[in-house]
């Protein structure tokens, strides 16, 4: 948005100007905000994490890391509803996104702090000890995902 507009109305032209700095600051947050979810969605697929894994962002709001039909998302999950509506993240509400957004860096951490556990679970369903991750990860063809 150009500072320089004119409209014929000049109190339309004086509050465009005044708020033009205000509404593109708003565009490059929003844009923001959806670069970092979809970037986040493809670095946790490259990661290989196939987990579920959630926080709450309110009471009855919650994002989380879970399979979304066929994919691994960022997804929301709204309680308010009956049944609780579950949609990808990047799908949802500017409102909600931008609610999310102070979340996604709490959901990475819970994430990360949920591996040891994920991997020791996979180890005792297995049969294998921790200690024989090493062989059983070896070759890349072999993770069970």
């Amino acid at each position: 948005m150009s500072n320089s507009l004119s409209f014929c109305d000049s109190a339309l032209t004086d509050i465009v100007q005044k708020s033009s700095l205000q509404l593109q600051s708003f565009r490059k947050t929003l844009e923001d905000t959806s670069t970092d979810i979809k970037m986040l969605e493809e670095w946790l697929i490259q990661c290989a994490v196939c987990f579920p894994t959630y926080v709450s962002v309110s009471e009855y709001s919650h994002i989380g890391w879970d399979k979304f039909g066929s994919t691994w998302r960022l997804v929301h999950e709204s309680a308010n509803d009956d049944p609780p509506e579950t949609r990808p993240l990047i799908d949802t509400p500017i409102k909600t996104r931008f609610a999310a957004r102070a979340f996604l860096p709490v959901l990475v951490k819970e994430i990360a702090s949920a591996i040891p556990n994920v991997v020791a679970e996979t180890a005792v369903q297995s049969r294998y000890k921790p200690d024989d991750l090493d062989e059983i990860f070896a070759n890349e063809d072999e993770i069970p995902f």
